[in-house]
């Protein structure tokens, strides 16, 4: 039940595509920069002060995993590359990689969790492709709302997106996911 908290939280990182598709860059980018520093304040707080740290643990359980008690949270990881992502790549482009990051990763998991039978080290065939699947389909769906991506970088994102969030790079997918994403739909684009 925690891991399904836990993406239902992830979700919540849709914020930010959606703030970029109505509103411009800049102001983007000074959103993503405030959260991301006063998201970082308490990293470094609960690090130097493991009862601030044991007391954001009781709080946050249901979102949490326990191995982020002694490294940076996935949340950390996906702020700094959303705002990386953001000042990168154009709008469209980030527009896609961040609701990609967002989705696949949740339903990687959910679905690896529930159907996945055919093991790719920690991850499934089945999360991966239910990734490519929900990327692709939300791709389409970004086209139709005018986000200017076509269905060949909707593709290759999805492609992207679903490769390294199954990889085991031994980095934070939060973070490799939008910004590889980003990247791979910039190289197919020229």
């Amino acid at each position: 039940m925690t891991l399904v908290y836990r993406k239902l939280y992830r979700l919540t990182g849709l914020v930010f595509p959606l703030i970029y598709y109505f509103t411009n860059k800049k102001l983007t980018l000074n959103i993503l920069a405030v959260v991301t520093v006063l998201i970082g304040t308490t990293e470094i707080l609960r690090f130097c002060l493991p009862a601030f740290n044991q007391k954001i643990f009781r709080y946050f359980s249901l979102i949490l995993k326990e191995q982020e008690k002694k490294r940076i949270s996935g949340t950390t990881f996906f702020l700094i590359a959303s705002l990386l992502t953001v000042f990168i790549f154009e709008k469209a482009i980030a527009i896609t990689a961040l609701t990609f990051a967002v989705f696949g990763d949740a339903i990687s998991a959910m679905a690896g969790g529930l159907f996945g039978r055919i093991r790719i080290r920690e991850k499934s065939l089945e999360g991966s492709l239910a990734c490519f699947i929900l990327c692709f389909l939300l791709g389409i769906i970004l086209i139709g709302i005018n986000v200017e991506v076509n269905i060949k970088l909707v593709f290759f994102g999805a492609l992207a997106a679903t490769l390294i969030e199954a990889l085991p790079l031994g980095i934070d997918d939060n973070f490799t996911v939008p910004l590889f994403t980003g990247l791979i739909m910039e190289l197919v684009r020229l």
